[in-house]
């Protein structure tokens, strides 16, 4: 019911004719189809709500996760965020980033090693862990360098980059805790991370798996254990940082790394997005109107340096439906004939065949084929503007 005013709305902010198709228009705006919307929403909703396991609405979303399995989302494995236990003055977050005070881009590898090494003679008495991740285009992969032990994993592929370092540091201070008892009470854990390092700094609005180490964090402190985190900065021939890096790197391309199923919801946001859009987009193909013979995909096409009229003009001609060719549907009379040619006036006749206007295409430099006389390219948008003046149709269109 609510989807005509919506329809309603989309047609008059882009200026298309009234007889213009609804998918041509949502395409136009690139505004998904309501169903797809909803769908977009509740499994958004659903992948929030579980992110708390205490929250009541859980029981209520079970159609909505069985809806995001039929369509390869899997959102039972998201990274939770319980409410806040910790008073933020007590939450103390041990970081160390001096080395960003230089800048990679003029900085020589070999004077960050000996930044590095300078740094970490401020913190002795304390056990190393690297941490790194690799991502590619099909598989992601983390590692944590201990001194005597190397632990990987391999994520899913949905998870970014952020996600999988952030989570490779989690994984770091979950290792520290478990054994406590048999390694020393003071940790450097060293990442190549600068996002992830400064999000753990984060105490106001830490991200999820931000909050999570910081969580591990003060339970550590609680046992006695001080855990600093240093930022490095990468492929600079720093020892430990090198080894992390190769060991997450065969941890995402081996197929016998232990997969760690979870991810963030962000991770979920972008593959919801994904998998919907391609969705719409096979109902695109699918469509059989006019601007879909011209434009076979769901971008936006942008139209930089046009104003109002002439955006709505374009609109009109890239979606077939103008006021002089499809007026007479308004009117209820036959459609209209072009008077040279004795065939039906259509926009396509008017931009590429019509040889009345022979002289004024060529002038313009306007394209016999009308997917690249309407398509998105600038200069081919300010020639259809022209050559529609040029032929006194501006006012018509």
């Amino acid at each position: 019911m609510i989807d005509v005013p919506l329809n309603t709305g989309i047609r008059l902010a882009i200026g298309a004719f009234k007889s213009s198709p609804i998918a041509s228009l949502r395409n136009i705006a690139n505004e998904p189809p309501p169903d797809i919307r909803r769908t977009q929403n509740n499994i958004l909703y659903a992948s929030r709500t579980l992110k708390n396991e205490n929250n009541p609405a859980i029981k209520y979303i079970d159609n909505t996760i069985k809806e995001a399995e039929d369509l390869q989302i899997n959102i039972k494995q998201i990274v939770p965020r319980e409410p806040q236990t910790i008073p933020p003055w007590l939450m103390q977050i041990n970081t160390n980033i001096e080395i960003t005070e230089y800048k990679k881009n003029n900085t020589n590898p070999n004077i960050y090693k000996n930044l590095f090494q300078g740094i970490i003679q401020k913190y002795p008495d304390r056990k190393h862990i690297y941490t790194d991740a690799s991502k590619t285009t099909d598989s992601v992969g983390i590692a944590i360098v201990a001194e005597n032990t190397i632990t990987t994993y391999k994520l899913p592929p949905e998870c970014s980059i952020y996600t999988a370092e952030a989570l490779a540091i989690y994984n770091a201070t979950l290792h520290i805790i478990q054994n406590k008892d048999t390694t020393p009470n003071n940790y450097l854990v060293i990442s190549d991370s600068l996002s992830s390092i400064t999000g753990i700094q984060n105490i106001t609005h830490p991200s999820d798996i931000s909050k999570l180490i910081q969580e591990k964090t003060y339970e550590a402190s609680g046992m006695g254990m001080d855990i600093c985190y240093m930022w490095a900065p990468g492929h600079c021939g720093i020892q430990g940082n090198e080894k992390a890096d190769l060991e997450a790197s065969k941890a995402a391309s081996s197929p016998d790394t232990p997969l760690l199923n979870i991810y963030t919801y962000e991770d979920k946001k972008k593959q919801i997005k994904q998998v919907l859009d391609q969705k719409w987009l096979i109902q695109w193909i699918n469509q059989h109107t006019k601007l879909n013979q011209i434009k076979n995909n769901i971008q936006t096409w942008k139209n930089p340096g046009l104003n109002r009229k002439e955006e709505t003009i374009l609109n009109r001609l890239r979606i077939g439906h103008t006021f002089i060719t499809h007026r007479h549907l308004m009117e209820k009379n036959d459609p209209p004939i072009c008077e040279m040619c004795g065939v039906d006036l259509t926009v396509k006749h008017i931009i590429t065949e019509c040889r009345k206007y022979d002289d004024m295409r060529k002038k313009y430099n306007i394209s016999q084929q009308i997917g690249e006389a309407l398509g998105p390219d600038t200069q081919s948008i300010r020639n259809i503007i022209l050559y529609i003046k040029e032929i006194q149709l501006y006012n018509l269109i």
